[in-house]
């Protein structure tokens, strides 16, 4: 840090010579951070917002039913830098739909729902970061041709993430209030780059498996 402007003032006082020489090595010391900001500025600037895609199947078991289908997300990211330290911190938005559908002898039941949420993630470095994501939930419960229920929930995760050389992993502690209020967690392991993804969730009753392929632009 910069001295004081008090002790820079007592100093010239008293040493008036060594004053000179730290004004001089203060002016150059601020020209130089000047131009260290300055391009960090530059820097920081050319960080463009992240879109990613997955497609993939997911298994759910919800209360006795056991369906299969597909799942499709996307995620937002937007980076909020600051000239220091890039990696500090970022908000992101995302959406996620998954169906899938249980054949037994009798009956088809159908389940779907859909999820926006919105994230918020401080970063610890640039390997190692904590999240907080707060969303709504809408699910939907069929069986043949008749609706047994409809629901709108919310859900709240918070937890850390993990960048290795051999991929991503995060985990995060998950409360659900929709039909049943639970608390569980949530892992996700993604490949390096991120091609392929798994994702697990456990609360409450609610429990879904989603193996994704990702796709970033």
């Amino acid at each position: 840090m910069k001295k004081s402007i008090v002790a820079t003032l007592i100093k010239t006082l008293a040493f008036t010579s060594v004053a000179l020489c730290s004004v001089v090595n203060a002016n150059e010391s601020n020209e130089s951070n000047i131009s260290t900001a300055k391009a960090s500025i530059e820097k920081a600037s050319e960080d463009k917002i992240g879109i990613y895609i997955g497609l993939g199947g997911v298994f759910t078991n919800l209360d006795g039913y056991h369906g299969k289908g597909i799942n499709i997300s996307a995620r937002v990211d937007m980076p909020l830098s600051i000239p220091e330290n890039k990696w500090q911190r970022g908000i992101y938005g995302k959406v996620s739909y998954q169906m899938s559908h249980d054949e037994n002898k009798n009956s088809n039941s159908y389940f779907d729902e859909i999820e926006i949420a919105i994230g918020f993630e401080g970063y610890i470095n640039e390997a190692h970061k904590l999240f907080f994501e707060l969303g709504d939930v809408k699910q939907n419960f069929e069986v043949d041709t008749t609706k047994i229920w409809q629901d709108y929930g919310t859900v709240y995760r918070i937890g850390y993430d993990a960048q290795h050389e051999y991929g991503t992993f995060n985990i995060a502690l998950e409360h659900r209030d929709d039909r049943e209020s639970a608390t569980g967690y949530r892992t996700f392991l993604s490949t390096k780059g991120g091609l392929f993804s798994l994702s697990y969730t456990d609360v409450g009753d609610y429990e879904v498996i989603a193996l994704n392929f990702n796709f970033s632009f």
